[in-house]
């Protein structure tokens, strides 16, 4: 997508070279990447970009921690995406880097099948709000916010769980609820290792700044900051229900094996 407030062009690019067509012009240009299933296409892009090595290195490096790096002309945010299993009430895990330069930014995706960003893509489409007046830093806070909001989704679903199991502890536990007790306690674990260091590399970039980022959108970046730390204390509440589940199961087990004893 390349726009201003008057104009966009939105194009599949199969060709790594026909984004330095976007990169000398003033206009914001986004260059989404999905999926990291081609080594050369993400050298190529490194060459167009002029990218360093070390970026390339931690876009490829699917275990790499949240982070922030800045590299004067250009700044590196690496970044866990989740999104809702519906099937199964979870979630899908992904990294997103962010590449931002003064007139573009970036994004490379771990997999090509579902991202959160679409609701960024149609305040582009239809002009709404002030993001196609803006530069490339409020795009990259905007890609940036709706990582953190996509983790509220996932949490209305765990939500809905810890409430049943609840209901299931007190009326009928079984094995299997221990089963379901333990997988959620594992997955909210893995939210936790998600948001925790996201909200530290945020906070990070509001404290040291960047020349790529300006003072407006610096303000808008603590609103994202407030976001991470919601996410990370709903995902803290969620752990200490499941524990207290743990302590309930065990408690209507033993009640139950009195009672037989009993008769």
């Amino acid at each position: 997508m390349d726009y201003n407030a008057t104009n966009l062009v939105e194009k599949r690019i199969t060709n790594p070279e026909e984004c330095s067509d976007y990169l000398r012009t003033q206009s914001v240009s986004w260059v989404d990447v999905q999926g990291l299933g081609n080594r050369d296409v993400i050298h190529r892009l490194g060459q167009t970009f002029d990218l360093h090595p070390l970026i390339l290195e931690d876009v490829v490096n699917m275990a790499e921690r949240p982070k922030i790096e800045d590299y004067e002309e250009q700044l590196v945010i690496i970044a866990r995406m989740v999104v809702p299993n519906i099937n199964n009430r979870s979630f899908y895990s992904e990294q997103v880097s962010l590449i931002v330069g003064a007139h573009y930014v970036l994004t490379i995706q771990e997999e090509p099948e579902h991202d959160c960003f679409d609701n960024v893509r149609m305040r582009i489409n239809k002009n709404k709000g002030i993001i196609r007046r803006q530069e490339s830093d409020y795009l990259a806070y905007s890609l940036l916010d709706a990582i953190i909001d996509g983790f509220f989704p996932v949490l209305e679903l765990y939500g809905e769980r810890i409430a049943e199991l609840e209901e299931e502890v007190i009326t009928n536990p079984t094995s299997q609820t221990l089963k379901q007790i333990y997988q959620i306690k594992r997955e909210l674990l893995q939210l936790r290792r998600a948001i925790w260091p996201q909200r530290d590399a945020i906070n990070s970039l509001i404290r040291d700044g960047s020349q790529l980022i300006s003072h407006e959108v610096s303000i808008y970046l603590r609103d994202c900051y407030d976001h991470a730390v919601q996410v990370l204390d709903m995902v803290e509440n969620y752990r200490e229900l499941v524990s207290g589940l743990m302590d309930v199961y065990l408690s209507a087990v033993s009640n139950k094996m009195n009672e037989i004893m009993k008769l």
